[in-house]
C-alpha cells in the first residue's frame, strides 16, 4: 500500500465516523469541493470502490481504529 499522509488518515477517520464531505470540510476549514476531490484521490489511489470500501482498507491495514 502507498504511504499515507496524516491528512489521509484523518479524513478516512472522519469518514469512518459517518461524517459527510461538508462536515469534514467545516472541521478542517476547507471547502466541501476540496474534501470531495481529496476523497476521490484516495479512492483512486487505493483502488477502492466506495467510501465504505476505503474505510475497510484502512481498518484492515490498522491505519485507523
Amino acid at each position: 500500500m502507498d504511504s499515507n499522509l496524516p491528512k489521509d488518515i484523518e479524513i478516512v477517520q472522519y469518514l469512518s465516523d459517518g461524517l459527510k464531505s461538508k462536515d469534514i470540510a467545516k472541521g478542517l476549514n476547507r471547502s466541501p469541493r476540496t474534501i470531495e476531490a481529496y476523497i476521490a484521490t484516495l479512492l483512486w489511489r487505493h483502488k477502492a470502490k466506495s467510501q465504505a470500501h476505503l474505510v475497510a482498507i484502512f481498518l484492515r491495514s490498522e491505519l485507523i481504529l
